[in-house]
């Protein structure tokens, strides 16, 4: 666990895992030169599974979620974030799953929102859509994530210090791990997420696409796909905010094609199910815009039908 200034939170969020049904574990927090009571919160445990770190200067998440996983010693890492709950049996159902599943790499889950957002966050299940929604958004959730040691050990992986605002760092390291590892969620939520104005994550959309740009260029590359910077930019409208246009739809779909037949050719993913990740994007951008019949037969005249005939349903139930 990272925490910088976590005291509205940090106490009952270590209390979520300190009361674990598997209980033989360390806890290992690294404050990031917190300048509240964070530190004082965390000593106040008398429990000897806690581990404390204590950066001298604030380094950010990515740095000190490498710290953390420099000293480790478990088989398997769980990130968390000092903000959320875990449910009771959470690293029991994952731990299990893990041993029965020798060829799984990270093992994800469900989440819940509370607080400022209200619902349930339902990712792609098995190895080929989590890879393949992937390409397009993340899909696997940082504190629900369990991560086999010996993965990270053999492949030297590291969080990227590259993305630090917004921080993109365990996006950035799934992207990475598709070569290497197989992926799943399992289909229960095992974490409640606290949404609040201070998350991290919430800052302003330009720099997030800005990243999220670099971020893709570089994943892409890594895995032997070579996108164009303008191909890029048009994805990037599965995270712009506003109302999407019926031009912009159709860019990011051109783009998302060129994509899924540069991703196909390099043997990491299945046609297929890129197709489904791709009808998931488009099912929330056609759902978010402002469409009138005509412009949405247009849309479905302008995209080659052999590609997307799968929307067709999709697109007449929206039309009233």
């Amino acid at each position: 666990m990272t925490a910088y200034n976590s005291a509205q939170y940090i106490e009952e969020s270590i209390r979520s895992i300190l009361t674990q049904t598997f209980r033989d574990f360390e806890l290992i927090i690294i404050d990031d030169a917190s300048t509240d009571e964070t530190a004082n919160i965390i000593r106040s445990f008398k429990d000897k599974r806690i581990i404390l770190i204590s950066n001298a200067e604030n380094k950010h998440i990515a740095e000190s979620a490498n710290t953390g996983l420099s000293i480790a010693r478990g088989a398997y890492i769980f990130r968390f974030d000092s903000d959320d709950l875990m449910q009771p049996h959470k690293l029991e159902t994952q731990i299990r799953y893990m041993e029965e599943h020798p060829d799984t790499g990270v093992c994800g889950s469900y989440i819940s929102y509370f607080g400022n957002r209200k619902g349930v966050w339902k990712m792609p299940v098995s190895n080929g859509e989590i890879r393949s929604n992937l390409l397009f958004a993340n899909s696997i959730a940082n504190s629900a994530v369990c991560i086999r040691k010996s993965v990270i050990d053999a492949h030297a992986l590291q969080y990227s210090t590259a993305y630090r605002n917004p921080p993109m760092e365990d996006y950035e390291l799934w992207l990475r791990i598709i070569p290497i590892a197989h992926f799943v969620n399992l289909p229960e939520v095992l974490v409640s997420k606290r949404e609040h104005t201070a998350n991290e994550s919430n800052v302003e959309s330009g720099r997030k696409e800005a990243s999220l740009g670099k971020l893709f260029e570089q994943a892409y590359q890594l895995m032997g796909i070579e996108m164009q910077k303008e191909e890029i930019s048009d994805l990037l409208l599965a995270y712009k905010q506003g109302i999407p246009t019926i031009e912009d739809i159709y860019a990011f779909a051109e783009a998302a094609h060129v994509l899924i037949d540069k991703a196909q050719k390099t043997g990491l993913f299945e046609r297929k199910l890129l197709r489904k990740a791709l009808e998931r994007v488009l099912i929330r951008l056609i759902g978010n815009a402002d469409f009138s019949p005509l412009q949405s037969a247009m849309l479905l005249g302008r995209i080659p039908m052999d590609r997307h005939k799968y929307i067709k349903s999709l697109i007449s139930k929206m039309i009233r």
